[in-house]
C-alpha cells in the first residue's frame, strides 16, 4: 500500500508540472474532485485535471475516461459557465467553464455551477428578510434581482450554498421594527425600523413602548441606486400619505428622487430620473401633489387619494435653483420658483377648475429685476400669500435682499439691504424670516434674520447669527412662543438650531455635531412626531440621512 501511495504522489508531481492539480490519497478528508481533461487556451491539452484548477488555464471536459487524443477540445459544443450555457465553436471560447464537445445547451446540465441564491428583501427585518433558492447558475440567481423590486441577491456555488442564508453568525444588533424586536445579523442592512448595534438580544424587549407615531433617532442608508442625497422635504400630517401613521420624507439625490417613511425606513416611492438637488412638496384637496426640482428642469408628480401609482411629467426647463410653497407649508395653493440663469422669479397659483398651475401665475422677469440689481442673480424667494408681496435674495458678495409688491410685474423691486456673502435658501414663518449665508474669506457664514409680516412691503433687517460652516438649507417652524430655525454646516458636519422671538431677537443659538456616519450635510428639515420636534438631515458624502432628537 505504501508503495502505491508513493507512486500516485510521484505521478501527481509530474502532472503538476503541466497543470496545477489537486493531489491527495484515500486518507484525505472530503470527496475526491472530479477529474477530466483540460483544454488549455492555445491548443494544449492536459490529463487528469479538475474544474477548479483548469479554470485558471482554459475549459474543463468533465469525463474521467477522456484522453487528449480523443480531440474533444476541437469543434463546436456546449459551454457551461457561471452565467449559464452558451454554444461555442471551440473549447478555447469556454474559459473557466465546462466544455461538452458536439452537444447543444438543450442536451446538457450545468449542475456543476449550481448553488444557493440568497435573496435579501430590504422591506423585511431579521430572518424574515432572507430566503434561499437553489439555482442552476449564478446568472439565474442574478436574474432574480432584476425581476423583483427591492431585493438583493448573493450566490454561493455548491450544494451547501444555502447554509449561510441568513448568515450563521452572532447578532450584530437589534431592530425595532413595526412588528416588534428582531435580531439583525448584517449590521442593520435589513432593518425596517430603528437599528441599535449596542444590543444583541430582544429579552428584555428593548422596543417596548416604541410603537405609536414615533420616529427613532439614527443614521439610515439611502436606497440603491441613489447616492449623494441633497434636496429634502418632510411632509406634515396634512399630507394624505401621513394619515396611515407614516412620516414621508422626500429626498432628491444623484440618480433621481425617492420618498421614504422615516419611521420604518421603508421606501414608499422612487424615481430614477436626472440628479435632483431641490425638493418641494405641496398638497391641495382632494389631490395630493408633489413637485421635484433639479438643475435644468422641474419634475411634477401627482398623487390622488386611493391611487396606486405616481405620474411624472416635465413642464419646463428653466433651471430652477430653489422653490417653496406659498405660505411655507405642505397644504397650499401655489408655489414660488427661482431661475437664476435667466434672472426669473415666478409665483404659480393653483387653478382648482383647470387643475393646473399653468393658468394663473405672476412673473417677475429679468427686465424688472435688472432695474434694481444689474449685476447679481436671484437665488431664493418666498411669498406668503397668492397675491403677494414677495421677498427674494440675490447671490453675490454681498448678496442683497429685495421686496416686490407683485402688483406691476414691470416695476423694479425695492432694495432692503445687504445680507452677507453667498446667500442660499430664504424661508419665513412671519414675522420671522431667515437667509442661509454661505460666506467667503471676507464674510463669515451664518443665518441672517429679518422681520416681515408677509402682507406688506415693510421689511427690517436683523442680526446675523453663527450657524456652522457654509450653511445652505434651512427650515423653520413655529414652536410655542418662538420660531425655531434649523440649518446645516456643510463643511463642518454640524447642525444649528436658532430660536427667534416674534420681535426678531435671538432667544438661543446652539450648534451641535451631527451623529457619527453623517458627513457632508446638505439640507435640514423639521419633523414632528408624538415625542415632539426632530431634525432630518441629508448626508451627501456618506450616502445616508439622519434623524436627530435635539431635545
Amino acid at each position: 500500500m505504501g508503495w502505491e501511495i508513493r507512486k500516485a504522489r510521484a505521478i501527481c508531481f509530474v502532472l503538476a508540472g503541466l497543470v496545477s492539480v489537486s493531489c491527495g490519497t484515500d486518507d484525505d478528508e472530503g470527496p475526491a474532485p472530479r477529474l477530466g481533461i483540460c483544454c488549455v487556451t492555445g491548443g494544449t491539452c492536459t490529463l487528469d485535471s479538475t474544474l477548479e484548477k483548469c479554470s485558471e488555464f482554459g475549459a474543463f471536459v468533465d469525463n474521467p475516461d477522456a484522453l487528449c487524443s480523443d480531440n474533444l477540445c476541437d469543434g463546436e459544443g456546449a459551454c457551461c459557465q457561471a452565467n449559464g450555457c452558451t454554444q461555442v465553436s471551440q473549447a478555447s471560447e469556454c474559459m473557466a467553464g465546462i466544455f461538452h464537445a458536439g452537444m447543444t445547451c438543450s442536451e446538457v446540465s450545468c449542475s456543476n455551477f449550481a448553488g444557493g441564491c440568497c435573496i435579501i428583501d430590504r422591506s423585511r427585518s431579521g430572518d424574515e428578510a432572507y430566503t434561499c433558492e437553489m439555482e442552476s447558475t449564478q446568472g439565474d440567481c442574478e436574474a432574480q434581482a432584476s425581476a423583483r423590486d427591492g431585493i438583493e441577491v448573493t450566490f454561493t456555488r455548491g450544494s451547501e450554498g444555502c447554509d449561510d442564508c441568513p448568515p450563521q453568525t452572532d447578532p450584530t444588533g437589534v431592530c425595532c421594527s413595526p412588528t416588534g424586536c428582531v435580531l439583525e445579523f448584517n449590521d442593520g442592512l435589513t432593518c425596517v425600523g430603528d437599528y441599535n448595534p449596542d444590543l444583541t438580544s430582544c429579552d428584555p424587549d428593548p422596543c417596548e413602548g416604541s410603537g405609536g407615531n414615533v420616529v427613532r433617532e439614527g443614521v439610515r442608508e439611502v436606497p440603491s441606486p441613489f447616492t449623494a442625497p441633497d434636496g429634502l422635504d418632510v411632509m406634515d400630517a396634512a399630507w394624505a400619505m401621513s394619515t396611515a401613521g407614516q412620516f414621508p420624507v422626500i429626498i432628491g439625490a444623484d440618480g433621481g428622487t425617492f420618498v421614504v417613511d422615516a419611521k420604518t425606513n421603508r421606501v414608499l416611492y422612487q424615481s430614477s430620473s436626472a440628479d435632483t438637488f431641490g425638493v418641494l412638496g405641496f398638497s391641495t384637496n382632494p389631490d395630493v401633489l408633489l413637485r421635484l426640482f433639479q438643475t435644468g428642469s422641474a419634475f411634477s408628480s401627482g398623487w390622488a387619494d386611493g391611487a396606486t401609482e405616481w405620474d411624472f411629467t416635465v413642464p419646463n426647463t428653466l433651471g430652477y435653483s430653489d422653490a417653496t410653497t406659498i405660505g411655507g407649508g405642505n397644504m397650499t395653493d401655489g408655489y414660488t420658483a427661482v431661475a437664476p440663469t435667466i434672472k426669473y422669479i415666478v409665483v404659480f397659483r393653483w387653478d382648482p377648475v383647470g387643475l393646473t398651475f399653468a393658468n394663473d401665475f405672476f412673473e417677475l422677469e429679468q427686465t424688472a429685476i435688472q432695474m434694481a440689481e444689474p449685476e447679481q442673480r436671484p437665488i431664493s424667494a418666498y411669498a406668503h400669500q397668492k397675491e403677494g408681496p414677495l421677498v427674494f435674495v440675490t447671490d453675490g458678495a454681498p448678496g442683497r435682499l429685495f421686496v416686490h409688491d407683485m402688483v406691476d410685474a414691470n416695476a423694479a423691486p425695492t432694495l432692503i439691504g445687504n445680507v452677507g456673502s453667498g446667500p442660499r435658501q430664504l424661508r419665513c414663518v412671519p414675522p420671522v424670516c431667515a437667509v442661509a449665508i454661505f460666506g467667503d474669506d471676507a464674510d463669515d457664514p451664518g443665518i441672517r434674520l429679518f422681520s416681515w409680516d408677509g402682507t406688506s412691503t415693510t421689511v427690517t433687517l436683523r442680526s446675523k447669527v453663527e450657524a456652522g460652516t457654509s450653511p445652505i438649507g434651512i427650515d423653520m417652524v413655529m414652536n410655542g412662543s418662538t420660531v425655531d430655525i434649523v440649518s446645516t454646516g456643510t463643511d463642518d458636519d454640524t447642525y444649528t438650531i436658532t430660536k427667534v422671538a416674534s420681535d426678531g431677537s435671538v432667544v438661543s443659538n446652539q450648534t451641535t455635531a451631527l451623529p457619527d456616519g453623517c458627513e457632508g450635510a446638505a439640507n435640514a428639515a423639521w419633523l414632528r412626531d408624538d415625542e415632539g420636534l426632530k431634525v432630518v438631515v441629508t448626508c451627501t458624502d456618506t450616502d445616508n440621512y439622519a434623524v436627530i432628537n435635539p431635545n
